[in-house]
């Protein structure tokens, strides 16, 4: 086929996800209308019946596409191997559980038509239940207007960081044709890793109102549960920034600020998956050797605090969390 047969390309990396894909396809299908579309499903050799749904919708819609790894290549991997096959002009990467709301893609199609030189789109969007009824967070950006950036230094001065949220991000496709990528893989984060890498490119359209796309955060999510993908998901994230200052693709003032935000909740963070869990591997010191290389006290509260043991976290976790629910319930 052609390349950019299609102006977007909504991309689908699945593992598992048996319970949540229907969901999902059903409201992308509803909501793609006849818009030059396609959706992609990649999966990452499930274990369930995923790839059998994937199948099942491919033979109804011959604007989906479906693919499977010959093996289990994990997150980031697998995020790319779904957008480098993407025939769009942009693409849509969106979790097998993610809900595009009424007009999400009318919105998109409609800034790209309006914008032909726009390169990047960024979704504001809401934290909901399973049920997608209730807030549990407030939405990630705090702005009343849509705003378009054709610098990327006022944008990082106002947005601070790129979107870390899949369905939050939309990009051109040759962004993906560059395997500069790699050099993002196993941080959780590639897709703000070749962000960064074409930020300096700019022409970045935000959208504020935050009911197009809606992020759920499960009573069972791994950030409540795992404390290895917890911790590994924040360090992941400050790679990516490095490795990007690294490239010289952002300014030292954009990675010293998301440093900033690492260091002033690091204590707690490992305090919560350390009581969850987490177990510090060669790979985390490595890390924190990485992101912190030049900054020698940095470094050194960095490793300190991993270094705390589990027995010790554990306790003064808790101890803080009842704390917390004190003093919420005095303050109501």
């Amino acid at each position: 086929m052609a390349l950019n047969m299609y102006l977007m390309s909504i991309c689908i990396p699945t593992y598992n996800g048996q319970e949540t894909l229907r969901e999902t396809l059903d409201s992308l299908i509803v909501e793609r209308k006849d818009h030059q579309v396609e959706i992609i499903i990649n999966d990452d050799k499930s274990t369930d019946e995923t790839f059998i749904i994937a199948k099942e919708y491919a033979e109804k819609f011959p604007f989906i596409s479906i693919y499977q790894n010959k093996e289990n290549l994990r997150m980031d991997r697998n995020f790319t191997a779904t957008a480098v096959k993407a025939q769009g002009k942009y693409v849509w990467l969106c979790g097998q559980d993610d809900i595009l709301q009424r007009g999400a893609i009318d919105k998109a199609i409609e800034i790209i038509k309006e914008h032909d030189e726009v390169n990047f789109i960024y979704f504001n969007y809401k934290f909901v239940d399973d049920t997608l009824q209730y807030e549990v967070m407030p939405p990630k950006l705090s702005i009343q207007n849509d705003m378009y950036f054709e610098d990327h230094i006022n944008y990082f001065q106002k947005i601070k960081l790129a979107p870390t949220f899949l369905p939050a991000t939309i990009m051109k496709k040759h962004f993906w044709d560059n395997p500069v990528y790699e050099d993002y893989f196993d941080t959780y984060y590639v897709q703000v890793g070749v962000w960064l890498e074409h930020s300096k490119n700019a022409d970045v359209f935000v959208v504020a109102d935050p009911n197009y796309v809606l992020c759920r955060v499960p009573a069972e999510s791994w950030k409540y549960k795992d404390g290895q993908m917890l911790y590994e998901t924040e360090i992941g994230k400050l790679r990516v920034y490095r490795t990007a200052l690294n490239h010289a693709k952002i300014d030292q003032s954009v990675f010293n600020y998301i440093k900033k935000l690492y260091l002033k909740s690091a204590f707690l963070n490992i305090l919560a998956s350390k009581s969850k869990g987490l177990n510090i591997t060669l790979k985390n010191l490595n890390d924190i050797q990485f992101v912190f290389h030049g900054s020698k006290h940095e470094y050194a509260y960095a490793i300190a605090i991993v270094s705390i043991p589990s027995w010790l976290a554990k306790p003064l976790y808790f101890f803080g969390q009842g704390l917390r629910k004190v003093y919420r319930s005095i303050n109501g």
